[in-house]
C-alpha cells in the first residue's frame, strides 16, 4: 500500500478570498484588523483621517470580484463605485462585497460619494439586508443608475436614499410608482442641504412633476435642477414660471426633451423678466418654436441675470432666429447662447451675425447644424472680422460650406481674427483644406480648434497643426482616418509642444491607433488623448504599455470602453504599474482579473498621489507623504491646472504662486517634513583624506537650504 501524500498547503493566503462574512471577519483578522471598526475621521479635522484610508487595497481587493471599488478623490474622503461590467448576480463573492458595502455605507463618514450602476442584484435577501441601511451623516453625493439594477431591489434602494440628506442627487432610470414619487417629493420638500438635484430619464409623468416642482419650491436649498427626457409639460412648465418668479437660490435649469412646447416656454420667458438669479437656461428639443424664443427674448431684454441660454432643436427658424438676433444688442449679461439644429436659413443667421456687431459681452455662440448659405457664410465671416469679444464660434454642418469661394472668405477672416480662441466648423473641399492648413500655420491666438470632414487625405491639416504654437485643443472628425494619413498624426503628437487635449470622434483601426501611441510616447505636452477604437489586440495593448511607462504628462487615455482581452489587460498593467501621472484609461474587460485589479489599484494610487500633491499646495497637509507626492508633480502643468480648479484658488497665476510656495516650503523644512532626527553630517573634501564632521543642529539656514536643494523628500527610505 503506497503511503499518502499530503496535499501541500498554498503558502500565499492572500490567494484565498473569503466568501461568507464569518470569513471575511477572519480575513481582517488575520492582518490585525476589525472590520467593525467604527470610522475614525473627523470632519471638524481634515488631518485625521479614517482607517480605512490605510487599506484601501485590502477593501478593493474583497470588492473588485463583484467589480466595485473605493478610491480616495480628496484626502480622507472616499468614494464606492461600480465598475462598468458590475454584475453580482454571477459571481459567489457576492455576500462578502453586500456585507462591506453595507459596513461602509452605515459606519464610515469617510465615504462622502456613492456611485451605483450595477446589473441584477448586489444584496441576495434585499429587503432584510437593506432595511438595515442608514446612510451615514458624511454621506454627500449619490448618483444611481437603476437601468439594469432588479426592479424590487432598485426600490429598496431608492428608500434608503431618500432617508438619507445629501448634498448632490442623481436618480436615472427608476421608475417611481405611487408610493416612490410620494416618498421623494415628501424628501425634497424637507430635505436642508441638497444643492443639485438630478432626476434625468425617469419616466416621469405631468402630474408627478408637477409634485415635484412643488416640493422643489418649499426647499430653499435647491441651486441646479435637471429634468431632462421626462414628462413636464405645458402645465408643468407654468408651475415653474411661478417658482422662478419669486425663487432667489436656483441658478441652473436644464429642461431637454420635456415637451413644455411654445406656450411653456412663453410662460417661462414672462417669468425670467422677474427673475434676476436664475444663470443658465437648458430648454433644448421642446418645439418652442418662434413663438417661444419671441417671449424668451423679450425678457432678456430686461433680464440681468441669466449668463447660458440653450434652445438647440426648437424648430426656432429664421422666425426665432431674428427675434433672438434682436435682443442681443440691448443685453450686457448674456455670455453663451446655443442655437444647434434650428432650420434657420439665410435671414435668420444673417440677423444674428449682425446683431452681435454691437455686442461686447456675448463670449460663445452655437450654430451648428443650420442652413449656411453665401449670405450667411459671409455674415460670419463678418461677425470674426469686427468682432473683438466672441471666444467660440461653432457652425458646423454636415455638408460644410457649399463653394470654395465662401470657405475662403470665412477662412481668410478666421485668419485675420486675433480674439477667437475656439472655432468648430466643417471643412468639404480639398482647396478650403490646403487654405486652412496655410492660415493655421502660423496663426498666434487660436486655442480650440474642432474641424469636422470627409475628406480621405488631410496630410496637410496635420502638418500645419504640428507648426502652430497656440492650439491648446484639438478635435477631429473624420470618417475617413487610415494608416495613409497615419504618419502625418504621429509626426503631430510626436512634435507638439502647445496641444493638451486631442480628441478622435470617429472610429480609427488598430493599425492607426498604434502610430499615435508612438507619437505619444515622446510627447510631453498632451494631458487627455481620446480615441474611438474597436477591440484592442495584444500588439496594440503592448505599445500603450510602452507608451504608459515612458510618458510623464498623459493624465487621461480614453478609448471609449474598448474591449480587451485577458492578455492585452495584462501588458497594459504591466507598463501601468511604473507610471505615476495617468488618472484615467477607459478600457473595457469582461470579467474580474488579477490584471484588471491591478489596472484599477494602480489609477487608484495616481489618484491618491495627485489628491496628497494638491493638499500639500494648499497648505492642508504637511505631513511627508503628502510632500513627496508634491515634488513629484510640482513641474506638470496639469497639475497646475487641477490646482487651479478648486474654488479658493480659482485662476492659473494663484496656483502657480502657491506651487513656488510650497517649493520654498520644503527647502526651508526640507529635514523637519522627512523626520531626519539630530546625526553626524560626514563632508568629504577633494583632498585625500579629508574628512570633516558635524552635525545638523549645528549647520546655519543657508548651509540646510543650499543642502535640501540636491535632495527630493523621497530620497529619505523611511
Amino acid at each position: 500500500m503506497l503511503p499518502s501524500r499530503k496535499r501541500k498547503r498554498s503558502t500565499n493566503q492572500d490567494l484565498r478570498m473569503p466568501k461568507s462574512i464569518s470569513s471575511v471577519k477572519q480575513y481582517f483578522m488575520e492582518r490585525f484588523l476589525d472590520v467593525n471598526a467604527p470610522c475614525t475621521a473627523d470632519h471638524r479635522s481634515p488631518q485625521k483621517r479614517c482607517w480605512i484610508t490605510n487599506h484601501l487595497s485590502l477593501w478593493n481587493s474583497l470588492l473588485h470580484p463583484v467589480g466595485i471599488r473605493l478610491r480616495e478623490d480628496i484626502l480622507g474622503k472616499l468614494t464606492l463605485e461600480t465598475l462598468a461590467w458590475c454584475n453580482p448576480s454571477t459571481t459567489e463573492y457576492r455576500v462578502v462585497s453586500a456585507f462591506l458595502v453595507k459596513r461602509l455605507l452605515n459606519n464610515h463618514c469617510c465615504i462622502q460619494h456613492v456611485d451605483l450602476s450595477y446589473a441584477g442584484e448586489l444584496f441576495s435577501d434585499h429587503r432584510q439586508q437593506l432595511s438595515r441601511v442608514r446612510l451615514n451623516a458624511g454621506l454627500q453625493q449619490i448618483t444611481l443608475d437603476g437601468c439594469q439594477v432588479s426592479q424590487p431591489e432598485l426600490c429598496q434602494l431608492v428608500r434608503v436614499i431618500l432617508q438619507g440628506d445629501p448634498v448632490r442627487l442623481k436618480l436615472c432610470h427608476v421608475r417611481f410608482g405611487a408610493t416612490g414619487m410620494t416618498s421623494l417629493v415628501q424628501s425634497v420638500a424637507t430635505w436642508t442641504r441638497l444643492a443639485d438635484l438630478d432626476l434625468s430619464e425617469n419616466g416621469l409623468r405631468g402630474c408627478d412633476s408637477l409634485k415635484l416642482l412643488e416640493a422643489v419650491d418649499t426647499c430653499k436649498s435647491i441651486k441646479y435642477l435637471k429634468l431632462d427626457s421626462n414628462m413636464v409639460g405645458v402645465r408643468g412648465a407654468q408651475r415653474l414660471a411661478k417658482l422662478l418668479t419669486a425663487n432667489k437660490t436656483l441658478l441652473r435649469l436644464s429642461l431637454f426633451k420635456t415637451k413644455i412646447q411654445d406656450k411653456g416656454a412663453v410662460a417661462i420667458g414672462h417669468a425670467l423678466a422677474a427673475n434676476n438669479t436664475l444663470e443658465s437656461l437648458m430648454i433644448g428639443e421642446n418645439s418652442i418654436g418662434s413663438t417661444g424664443a419671441r417671449a424668451i427674448a423679450s425678457s432678456l431684454k430686461v433680464n440681468t441675470s441669466l449668463i447660458c441660454l440653450d434652445l438647440r432643436y426648437n424648430d426656432l427658424a429664421n422666425g426665432g432666429a431674428i427675434f433672438i438676433a434682436q435682443m442681443l444688442p440691448s443685453n450686457k449679461t448674456l455670455r453663451e447662447l446655443h442655437l444647434c439644429g434650428n432650420e434657420i436659413g439665410e435671414a435668420g443667421i444673417v440677423a444674428v451675425a449682425d446683431s452681435l456687431a454691437n455686442n461686447s459681452t456675448l463670449l460663445e455662440l452655437c450654430l451648428d447644424g443650420n442652413l449656411f448659405d453665401e449670405e450667411g457664410v459671409a455674415a460670419l465671416a463678418r461677425l470674426i472680422s469686427c468682432n473683438k469679444t466672441l471666444r467660440r464660434l461653432s457652425a458646423r454642418t454636415l455638408q460644410g460650406f457649399g463653394s470654395a469661394e465662401e470657405s475662403h472668405v470665412f477662412i481668410e477672416a478666421l485668419a485675420l481674427n486675433q480674439s477667437l480662441e475656439g472655432i468648430t466648423f466643417s471643412v468639404r473641399l480639398s482647396c478650403a483644406t490646403e487654405m486652412l492648413s496655410q492660415k493655421l500655420r502660423c496663426h498666434e491666438t487660436l486655442q480650440d480648434l474642432c474641424i469636422h470632414t470627409y475628406l480621405i487625405d488631410i496630410t496637410l491639416l496635420f502638418d500645419a497643426l504640428a507648426a502652430n504654437r497656440s492650439l491648446r485643443t484639438l478635435e477631429v472628425w473624420n470618417y475617413s482616418l487610415d494608416i495613409d494619413v497615419s504618419e502625418a498624426f504621429e509626426n503631430l503628437l510626436r512634435t507638439t509642444k502647445t496641444i493638451r487635449a486631442v480628441s478622435v470622434s470617429n472610429r480609427v483601426s488598430n493599425a492607426f491607433l498604434m502610430r499615435a501611441v508612438i507619437g505619444l510616447a515622446q510627447n510631453a505636452s498632451i494631458w487627455r488623448f481620446h480615441v474611438v477604437s474597436g477591440k484592442l489586440g495584444v500588439k496594440a495593448c503592448e505599445m500603450i504599455a510602452i507608451l504608459l511607462m515612458k510618458n510623464r504628462t498623459l493624465s487621461a487615455f480614453i478609448m471609449d470602453d474598448a474591449p480587451i482581452d485577458k492578455a492585452g489587460l495584462k501588458a497594459v498593467a504591466s507598463g501601468l504599474s511604473s507610471n505615476r501621472f495617468l488618472q484615467q484609461l477607459s478600457v473595457t474587460y469582461a470579467a474580474p482579473s488579477a490584471a484588471g485589479f491591478s489596472v484599477s489599484e494602480c489609477l487608484r494610487r495616481n489618484g491618491a498621489l495627485l489628491n496628497h500633491a494638491l493638499q500639500f499646495a494648499l497648505k492642508r497637509a504637511t505631513d511627508k507623504s503628502s510632500a513627496a507626492a508634491f515634488q513629484l508633480y510640482q513641474r506638470s502643468e496639469f497639475f497646475a491646472y487641477e490646482l487651479s480648479r478648486v474654488p479658493e484658488v480659482m485662476c492659473l497665476s494663484s496656483a502657480e504662486l502657491l506651487i513656488q510656495e510650497a517649493k520654498n516650503y520644503i527647502l526651508r523644512n526640507y529635514f523637519i517634513v522627512t523626520g531626519v532626527v539630530k546625526r553626524n553630517l560626514i563632508c568629504r573634501t577633494f583632498r585625500r583624506g579629508t574628512v570633516v564632521t558635524t552635525q545638523f543642529d549645528k549647520l546655519n539656514a543657508y548651509c540646510l537650504y543650499a543642502i535640501a536643494s540636491y535632495l527630493q523628500v523621497a530620497d529619505v527610505k523611511r
